[in-house]
């Protein structure tokens, strides 16, 4: 099954794919004792979820885990090691940043 299998091309939900996600969900998970309600319910969760990702994965702007400022980098690297980051290290670090940037 597609990823974006349980949503129609619009963003709208599929019913007839989500029926048939319920349906391949019991075969799998009957075994194991899940109910036609809780596999139903989990199917519909799953599309929800799709269609939550789908509207706000284009709006969220993406972050870096560190800025690539001084301040930054010198708190990444005391988070590591537990230690400060000597200037030459910083005066190295400025030098790549900058070769990177061009």
């Amino acid at each position: 099954m597609k990823p974006d299998a349980l949503l129609t091309s619009d963003g709208h939900y599929d019913r007839s794919a989500i029926m048939t996600d319920a349906h391949r969900q019991r075969r799998l998970m009957a075994r194991h004792g899940w109910t036609w309600s809780r596999c139903l319910r989990f199917s519909w969760t799953k599309a929800r979820v799709m269609r939550e990702r789908l509207n706000t994965a284009s709006n969220k702007p993406v972050r870096a885990l560190v800025s690539p400022t001084p301040e930054g980098v010198d708190a990444l690297y005391m988070a590591i090691t537990g230690r400060n980051v000597s200037a030459a290290d910083m005066v190295r670090l400025a030098d790549r940043m900058a070769s990177l940037s061009n």
